[in-house]
This record gives C-alpha cells, structure tokens and sequence, in this order.
C-alpha cells in the first residue's frame, strides 16, 4: 500500500479479511509471512505506533464523556494539536450536534462515524477501517467516503475491509479480493 493509496479488501465472510487487518496494525502477530515497511520487516510492536485500526464495533475504541473528548483524545501524541481539525471531522461526519454527547449514548452509525474520526485525525501512517459503513445508513456513506479521500490525499495509507464491492469499487485505488486465507 503506498502513501496515500486506498486499497479495498473484500470476500466471503470468514476468509480472513479481519484478521488480516488486525495483523497489519500490529493487533495480532502474523502467523507465517511477514509484514514489510519501506521495504523493511516490522514486528507487530513497531506496527502498533505506524498503523491504526477502527474496528467493525466501535464500542471497543470509544472511552470518553464525549464525542469531543474523543477526537480530542486522538490528538494527544501530536505535535501539532490544532483543535480546528476536530470541528472540521465533526462537520464533515455530520456530528456537531452531537460533539458533547456521551459516546455510548448515540446511535451505531454515529458511534461508527465518531470512530472514523478519531482515525482521520490520528498521526497514523497507515489507517485500517474493518466494515466501516456496516452500520452506517446509505446517505451517510457519501460522508465517510469523503472524509477517507480527504485523508488519503494528505498521503496516509488505507486499507479498507468491506463486504460492500460497489463501495469498495467506489472508495478503493484498489480492490484485492482474499480467499480461504
């Protein structure tokens, strides 16, 4: 995947899309091959601070009293902690009026797109989103999909696990399909 590159991963449930994902961020140590950057080995440690992962139930990533706190939260570790970027994210996922709301209390898609957020604003190299418009309602996708081309232009990485082809098709420079492994 190359700076900026949006590769889409699809196929049948169970072939090992998501497990793919969470060896790439670094989650799960891989269990034969070995995952390269820049055209070096990385141990999953390593992978951990390049890569970043919103997963398919974002209720395991939100901890915060707020969807403010949160993507406040995912500027932390930067140097530059331009508070403007978090009200632009909540602007563009259509979540302003929800940015004081506690995370837990919103509705699947707003938890989903609270996540995506986090990941847009996070000093990641390489963003990895595993279904991320599995909860989302069709005109909200439009919303994702340009936040995820918004922050490929600014050259982070993206892979992108979807079951969705029209909207891996749609978002992805380009599509690998996996199977049985």
């Amino acid at each position: 995947v190359y700076p900026g590159e949006i590769v889409g991963v699809v196929g049948k449930n169970g072939c090992g899309k998501s497990t793919l994902a969470r060896t790439l961020c670094g989650l799960q140590k891989e269990l034969r091959g070995e995952v390269l950057y820049k055209n070096s080995m990385v141990p999953s440690k390593r992978r951990i601070r390049k890569a970043y992962l919103v997963m398919q139930d974002p209720d395991y990533q939100l901890f915060t009293d707020s969807v403010y706190q949160e993507l406040l939260l995912a500027l932390s570790d930067q140097k530059d902690k331009d508070e403007k970027r978090i009200d632009d994210i909540l602007d563009e996922l259509n979540l302003t009026i929800y940015k004081e709301r506690h995370p837990m209390s919103l509705s699947g898609g707003q938890k989903q797109r609270t996540a995506i957020g986090v990941a847009a604003l996070r000093d990641a190299e390489v963003l990895i989103f595993d279904e991320p418009t599995s909860a989302l309602d069709p005109e909200l996708v439009g919303e994702v999909l340009s936040v995820i081309r918004k922050v490929a232009a600014e050259g982070v990485s993206m892979v992108i696990v979807t079951h969705e082809m029209n909207f891996a098709r749609e978002v992805a420079d380009r599509v690998l399909f996996m199977e049985n492994g």
